[in-house]
């Protein structure tokens, strides 16, 4: 998706918080259902659903493109984090 985007000239900040989420929930899936396609599975859903809320912020909220993926950024971070103690 990142060179899809950066091709057609748009600069996706938030690439960092969906790849963390990815990774995140790729391992997390992958260890609690023994499975490593189905954590695979779930590394590209969380990545998607991350991607998913930027979209909806930048095309349907008309919300800035740099401020989102920086919020997209952090929230990705704040949750992997909590979620990483909590876990």
């Amino acid at each position: 998706g990142g060179i899809f985007s950066e091709r057609s000239g748009v600069v996706n900040i938030g690439l960092e918080g969906m790849m963390l989420s990815g990774a995140f929930f790729g391992i997390l899936g992958a260890d609690k259902l023994d499975s490593w396609v189905l954590g695979l599975v779930c590394a590209m859903v969380a990545g998607a659903t991350f991607a998913f809320v930027h979209a909806i912020f930048a095309i349907h909220l008309r919300a800035d493109q740099i401020i989102g993926g920086t919020a997209i950024n952090f929230l990705a971070l704040g949750i992997t984090g909590y979620l990483f103690i909590d876990i």
